[in-house]
Formats: structure tokens, C-alpha cells, sequence
């Protein structure tokens, strides 16, 4: 096969691989981290899967305003740490504190993240890709010979509100691990 032949072939080779490598990632960055356990004001939500995003937003409201009350030290970002997904969404809505609160206020419960190692991705880009993400870290807890201690939840590092850019966004998805 002539020069020119032969890089017409690798072109069409490439032209015809790369969409189908970058539709479906093979690795995502996760690094193992030990955490502390953390106490959590939240909310148990269970929602349609189309209703998550504002439902989402009006417990993050909520457990705001409820800690702006209480005087509690909000000591991170928002988070959503799931129990199912599918058509129904059954998750619990939680805001980081240094301290649980002495009362709650209906409907709201003290959860306590677990301390140990987790297995931690970073995510920049739309929100709506987290369960690939998190998918992709399963995947990688399991690769790595390691097991889940429990659900997986989301932290979001940005306010969709306030960055509406998806390309801006920032979460990250958080895998506790057995020791």
C-alpha cells in the first residue's frame, strides 16, 4: 500500500474510533481519601426521576434556612446521598454541620456520614451526567477489589444558580469503602 494509501486508511481508522471512544469513557480520576464522619441535617425526598432537580432545590432551601435558624456552622457543600434510583428517586438531601442540632423541625433527621476511606471522582461539567459518574466509580471500586460501605452520595461544589454555565459546574461523587 502506497504512503498516501496507507494514511488515508488511519484517518478513516481514527475517523471511525474516535467517536465511539469518546461516547463511552473508560476510566474516571478516582483517588481513595479517608474521611471523617460528618453530621448531616437532611431531608428524605422520594420523587420521580423528573421531579429530582426541584425537589432538590427546595430541601437545599430549606435545610438553608432551617441552619440560618438553628445558628448552625454550615461546614460544606450540599449534597444528595442516594438510597435508589430509577424512574422513583429515593434520596436524602443534606447540608454538612459542625454540630447537630439540639430540635428539628419536621421532616428533617441528623444522618452522620461515615468516617473511613471513600473513593472520591471529581466531575466539572453538567450535573446530569453524576449517575455515569457515579457508575464509573463503582466500577472502579470493584476493578480495585474494594467494596462499598453504603450508598453513594453527590457533593455540589457549585450553585446551578448561581453557575448556570454547565461547563462551569463542578460535584463530586463519593463512594464509602470498606476497610
Amino acid at each position: 500500500m502506497s504512503a498516501p494509501r496507507a494514511a488515508i486508511a488511519v484517518l478513516l481508522a481514527l475517523l471511525v474510533i474516535a467517536p465511539t471512544a469518546a461516547a463511552a469513557p473508560s476510566t474516571c480520576a478516582v483517588v481513595v481519601a479517608e474521611l471523617p464522619a460528618q453530621p448531616v441535617i437532611a431531608r428524605r425526598l422520594e420523587v420521580r426521576a423528573t421531579e429530582l432537580e426541584g425537589a432538590l432545590t427546595t430541601a437545599f432551601l430549606g435545610l438553608v434556612m432551617f441552619a440560618s435558624e438553628a445558628n448552625l456552622d454550615v461546614v460544606g457543600p450540599p449534597l444528595a446521598r442516594y438510597r435508589k434510583r430509577g424512574e422513583r428517586v429515593v434520596v436524602e438531601a443534606g447540608l454538612p454541620v459542625r454540630a447537630p442540632p439540639r430540635a428539628l423541625r419536621a421532616g428533617l433527621k441528623v444522618l452522620t456520614l461515615p468516617a473511613g476511606p471513600a473513593a472520591v471522582a471529581d466531575h466539572a461539567g453538567r450535573l446530569d451526567a453524576l449517575p455515569k459518574v457515579t457508575r464509573c466509580v463503582r466500577r472502579w471500586v470493584a476493578a480495585h477489589d474494594r467494596v462499598a460501605a453504603g450508598p453513594a452520595w453527590e457533593r455540589y461544589l457549585t450553585n446551578p444558580m448561581t453557575t448556570p454555565d454547565p461547563a462551569q459546574q463542578r460535584a463530586q461523587v463519593v463512594v464509602p469503602l470498606r476497610r
